[in-house]
């Protein structure tokens, strides 16, 4: 299977925010499958899967209300 990867700044520029805000998403479990390109760097780069992002976007999407 073929799993398109996005970089920070492709997440970033999609959700509109800084690339620091896409980082602290990653920290704090947004993206689960996202992994450094060198685990052992300080510095690597990031990669998230484009499914992550996808299922992050749903998840923000706002509910219907239903009016009684």
């Amino acid at each position: 299977m073929n799993v398109s990867l996005l970089s920070v700044e492709q997440v970033a520029q999609v959700l509109q925010v800084t690339p620091r805000t896409v980082r602290n998403l990653i920290t704090r479990g947004r993206f689960p499958d996202a992994y450094k390109i060198d685990p052992e760097a300080k510095r690597s780069d990031w990669r998230i899967p484009q499914q992550n992002l996808a299922d992050f976007l749903q998840k923000q999407q706002p509910t219907k209300i239903v009016e009684h």
